[in-house]
């Protein structure tokens, strides 16, 4: 409904309950989508240090260094860490792999 702020304020007001990665990226998530691009890093970067195995933070995390001027070096680390635990993903469930259609 466009209540932006109050959304930003409810996940800190949860995050300082019960920090958890989900929350961190549902932060990061909106703060990117406000073109908050810092803070978006910023809690993409806490979601990664409580579960850094999942390639989609990494992926956020690129995504976010990406607008954040002097990040370029950070932002191209993180998407190669994505690809890095997608590739080890996808290793590890071969069933998973979509292929492209001819």
């Amino acid at each position: 409904v466009g209540r932006f702020e109050e959304s930003a304020a409810a996940f800190q007001r949860s995050l300082e309950a019960s920090p958890t990665a989900r929350g961190f990226t549902n932060l990061g998530t909106l703060q990117y989508l406000l073109g908050r691009y810092t803070d978006a890093a910023d809690a993409f970067e806490r979601a990664i240090q409580l579960d850094g195995a999942s390639y989609l933070r990494w992926g956020n995390l690129g995504d976010a260094y990406r607008w954040v001027p002097g990040k370029k070096q950070r932002s191209l680390d993180a998407y190669a860490q994505a690809i890095r635990l997608a590739r080890e993903n996808l290793d590890a469930n071969p069933s998973k792999r979509m292929y492209a259609r001819l």
